[in-house]
């Protein structure tokens, strides 16, 4: 059975200080569609996002229908908890003696900021201090909003938006504030993880000509050489992030295809390939450790696993000349597998019942 849409409106009219805003509008977001709407001033952009969190209401008729999420009904701060939504007006009702992190944890209750009422658990300001870190402000987190910027309460306001994983993430203009370099961050540092696995790629390629026994040694240097070459100009001219991630991106890159270039000038095609998997699955180890939060167990598991299969790929190619290796590694081989599948389903069950 397909999921409800998260919006649909058909029909609708609101009118909002004595002027239609919107009239007779019909639309349908459904799940998980990422949807943009533009246009001018006063077009009613604000308006729609209003109706999604429920701070304005259609104008009564029999042929208007507004549903969110499938349903008509809906208790207001059980609707707004399970949304993530970034705009002027929820930023405008916060209390501006709040620290940033209590602004953070307000998007757990879909409140202005933290109060007596609000029961903050351990694995709730874990979340906070994460999404803090993801967006550049962990340092700020005990500065009160007054004594933020307005780039960087916009951030908090952002991470907000994200801590509770909601079911929908609405944005009304969240770049307002922000400086160019800023905005960039905020479109790219959320997906700089693919910056991780674009060498994957090549990787993949060797493996495939060493499985296949392919014995072109031209392919197993000009491979890693090609991709070393082209890796380092793109991270340090073209990859506009902060400082810190680059220098910690060029270090990855360099100690996995700086040695896989010298194994191929070698001849050494074996230890070539296994020394870059080796080193892909530390980073997919490295990934999980994001995911562990207090109290978690899956993701340290999958850890585990990975860094066990990292490790295999990395003894392995001592096993030709030492053969009472060859059935350690495979034992150890099949316990990691055990790891992984606990691990995930761990992950799976801790997930939901968070």
């Amino acid at each position: 059975m397909s999921e409800p849409a998260l919006l649909q409106l058909e029909h609708v009219t609101v009118v909002r200080g004595g002027r239609t805003v919107l009239d007779d509008f019909s639309l349908v977001v459904r799940q998980p569609e990422c949807v943009a709407i533009v246009g001018p001033n006063g077009a009613g952009k604000s308006t729609l996002l209003k109706l999604l969190s429920r701070e304005c209401y259609p104008v009564p008729s029999s042929t208007t229908v507004c549903r969110i999420l499938g349903r008509e009904r809906w208790n207001v701060f059980e609707l707004r908890a399970g949304l993530g939504i970034v705009s002027n007006d929820v930023a405008a009702w916060i209390d501006p003696n709040a620290r940033a992190e209590d602004v953070v944890l307000s998007g757990f209750f879909a409140s202005a900021t933290i109060d007596a009422l609000n029961e903050v658990t351990p694995a709730m300001r874990d979340a906070a201090r994460r999404a803090l870190v993801r967006l550049g402000i962990a340092h700020l987190a005990d500065r009160p909003v007054r004594a933020l910027s307005s780039g960087e309460f916009r951030r908090a306001t952002i991470a907000r938006a994200l801590v509770h994983g909601p079911r929908a993430l609405v944005f009304d203009e969240p770049t307002t504030s922000r400086d160019l370099a800023a905005r960039r961050d905020l479109v790219a540092g959320s997906t700089y993880w693919r910056h991780f696995l674009l060498p994957a790629i090549p990787l993949c390629m060797l493996a495939t000509l060493f499985g296949a026994d392919v014995q072109t040694a031209r392919l197993f240097i000009a491979i890693p050489a090609a991709t070393l070459v082209v890796g380092l100009i793109y991270l340090l001219f073209f990859f506009r992030m902060r400082r810190r991630l680059v220098s910690v991106l060029v270090l990855i890159h360099l100690s996995t295809w700086l040695p896989m270039l010298y194994q191929g000038l070698r001849g050494e095609r074996r230890e070539e390939v296994y020394w870059g998997l080796s080193c892909l699955y530390l980073l997919v180890a490295f990934s999980f450790r994001r995911r562990a939060r207090r109290g978690m167990i899956g993701p340290w598991v999958v850890m585990v696993a990975f860094v066990i299969w990292s490790m295999c790929f990395l003894v392995y190619p001592l096993a030709a000349s030492r053969p009472y290796l060859d059935a350690v590694i495979e034992q150890v081989w099949n316990i990691q597998k055990f790891f992984v599948v606990i691990g995930m389903l761990l992950v799976q069950l801790e997930d939901e019942t968070e």
